[in-house]
């Protein structure tokens, strides 16, 4: 299935499709359809229909599918090499050409396929009126033209096939911006200037924050985030804010009070990833040349991951967090996503983004502690060694993916880098425990929102106290804020919190060792640690197992499958989307610099949907080394077919 775009549509087309939306809404319930407001997001399927025109008749065969034009006044469709010809519009009346004409010509002079099939039929239309038009429709309809039948299938390989290669939907359809700047396009053509997308969890002046959240619907801010100020003089133009998650609680950004974001790269209506769907979206679109997301336990790197692009988290404390509505204080990170690993180094590096200490942000380090890690940078170090974690080698693991992940690490050994299996024998725990801490925090975060210390309120008449609280936050909060919510609060009861938020910060406590153990720096947070290694299994090496200088970086998937269908997701347990996070969650519990790239995956089926070509690979690195990871990623990238 994919999307269907009925885009301003000529006279003609609205007066008959009247019934087409209802019968459509019959077969397709969780669509949501208006065809002559807004886009179509429920099939990608071909219509035939009788169409009739004085004493002829003919059946016409539509493919429709969104983004193969994007045209002011038809909708766009493509089939075979077949089109309009004159000789198709001498089969019309003149009052059917003088409505379907303009549409024709302008869908023609593009060259991008607006096609009917037609085969004449002996019949007289009014012979087969009655029985091929479905009850109660055919009354409202022109005289001249009517829709008598409708058929649904799926489109032949050659058409499907067809339609992937042009990127079947416009930019505009893939819901991934809340709001759009004014920003002239001269303007954002300026010399030194780039286009920079905003994640909706970020405040900026003059544009709503919303967090995609129905109880911050009419919230803007008063003033804005230093990240986007520090942008801003570097020179941004906010092009927009973008879709997310719900407060960023979510794997796929479908929990939004603006709907799901769909992913650019398939031809059906598929994740993009989440929280930060939105800014992955905006930027393999190229509506932005970067894009600000934030990161508490993967938000940036599985949306890069699933839509192409490059997803960078920082160390944590980096970059601010002043200005960004909290989700989990000790995991959430800003960080950046471009469509190269170049834009994000020079912003990073060339204009000393990484020494900007932010005195608002409790949470930005010091510029003592990062001044003596510029004088203390890794220079001059003997041959890279990189990580292959054992443990991310999974059952639910793609075999693609998988590939994907071997090719990459043949790829840097024949560059020189030598490359080690390791041990983090921790990871198994890791996606339980942060399962229990972010919800933890959230519970506390969110409790402001009551709609009356903050937020929009529920029914005022509803009388005051709890009943007012409940309404307005039972109203206010999605599903999957309110479970996080309810398992945060309960963790962090007198009776659960011993057996569950106590332990799930001893298991943070081990997943941070464990990655200090690789590394060959030292964590710059922390003292040197003497590791003990006798609970190791026998079944590695013992040179490869662990050890405080093991390893410069890590390399595993991003995430364990491709980009999954919408229609998959809304049959899946909150268990089974939150396993979507299993290889990101590891790095932000320690608060680990990390990075997503793409990997093209080998397929000579052309009938392969585009979000399956792609998968992400991600590069873990120790506290504080960001830039050496930033480097290493650029030279992976560079290396791995285009």
């Amino acid at each position: 299935m994919g999307n269907l775009l009925f885009h301003r549509h000529p006279p003609w087309v609205k007066e008959q499709l009247g019934w087409v939306h209802d019968f459509i809404e019959d077969k397709f319930l969780e669509a949501s359809i208006d065809v002559l407001a807004h886009d179509v997001t429920f099939g990608e399927f071909e219509i035939d229909y009788l169409t009739t025109g004085g004493d002829n008749m003919m059946i016409q065969s539509w493919a429709f599918n969104a983004g193969t034009t994007n045209l002011p006044d038809a909708f766009g469709c493509i089939m075979d090499d077949h089109t309009y010809n004159n000789t198709d519009l001498e089969d019309f009346s003149a009052s059917e050409l003088a409505t379907i004409l303009p549409a024709c010509e302008n869908v023609c002079n593009t060259d991008k396929g607006l096609t009917r099939v037609d085969e004449k039929l002996p019949k007289k239309a009014h012979d087969l009126h009655e029985t091929a038009s479905p009850a109660g429709h055919c009354s409202h309809m022109s005289s001249h033209i009517k829709l008598s039948r409708l058929n649904l299938r799926p489109l032949s390989s050659r058409c499907s096939a067809q339609a992937t290669r042009q990127q079947r939907r416009s930019h505009h359809d893939f819901n991934h911006f809340v709001c759009r700047s004014d920003a002239s396009e001269a303007t954002l053509q300026s010399p030194n200037k780039f286009k920079l997308a905003v994640k909706d969890n970020i405040a900026t002046e003059g544009l709503p924050t919303t967090c995609s959240s129905a109880i911050l619907s009419s919230h803007k801010s008063p003033y804005e985030a230093t990240i986007v100020r520090q942008l801003r003089k570097r020179g941004a133009q906010v092009v927009g804010k973008t879709n997310m998650d719900e407060f960023g609680m979510g794997s796929h950004s479908l929990n939004s009070i603006h709907g799901p974001v769909l992913n650019p790269l398939s031809a059906t209506p598929t994740s993009a990833g989440g929280s930060s769907g939105g800014s992955a979206v905006a930027v393999q679109t190229r509506e932005a040349d970067v894009a600000l997301g934030t990161d508490t336990g993967g938000s940036i790197r599985l949306p890069a991951a699933y839509c192409g692009v490059v997803g960078y988290k920082p160390s944590y404390g980096m970059l601010s967090r002043f200005g960004v509505v909290p989700y989990a204080n000790s995991l959430d990170t800003v960080g950046l996503l471009a469509r190269d690993v170049d834009v994000i180094e020079d912003l990073m590096f060339s204009t000393r983004l990484d020494a900007e200490h932010d005195s608002q942000d409790p949470t930005s380090l010091s510029k003592s502690f990062r001044k003596k890690q510029q004088s203390q940078a890794a220079t001059g170090r003997s041959r890279l060694r990189i990580g292959i974690p054992l443990e991310y080698n999974i059952e639910e693991l793609d075999p693609k993916i998988k590939a994907a992940w071997s090719d990459a690490a043949d790829l840097l050994q024949k560059s020189g880098i030598e490359v080690v299996p390791v041990s983090l024998p921790s990871t198994k725990h890791a996606l339980s425990a942060y399962y229990v801490i972010a919800p933890a925090e959230a519970s506390s975060n969110l409790a402001k929102y009551d709609g009356v210390r903050y937020g929009t309120r529920g029914d005022e008449s509803d009388g005051a106290g709890e009943v007012l609280y409940s309404k307005t936050r039972g109203l206010g909060f999605g599903e999957e804020v309110r479970r996080r919510i309810l398992l945060g609060a309960y963790s962090l009861s007198s009776e659960a919190m011993d057996n569950y938020f106590i332990q799930a910060q001893r298991v943070r406590k081990l997943v941070q060792r464990d990655f200090d153990r690789v590394f060959r720096l030292e964590n710059p947070l922390y003292d040197e640690q003497q590791f003990d290694l006798s609970d190791m299994k026998d079944e590695v090496e013992l040179q490869d197992k662990l050890g405080p200088s093991q390893v410069d970086f890590l390399l595993c998937p991003t995430a364990p499958t491709f980009a999954p269908r919408i229609e998959d997701i809304k049959r899946q347990t909150p268990v089974q989307v939150y396993m979507n996070d299993v290889f990101t969650v590891p790095a932000s519990l320690a608060g680990l610099p990390a990075i997503s790239i793409p990997a093209k995956i080998k397929s000579e089926d052309e009938e392969v949907d585009g979000s399956q070509r792609v998968a992400g690979l991600q590069l873990i690195g120790q506290y504080w080394d960001d830039k050496r990871l930033l480097s290493v990623a650029k030279n992976l990238l560079s290396q791995l077919p285009a």
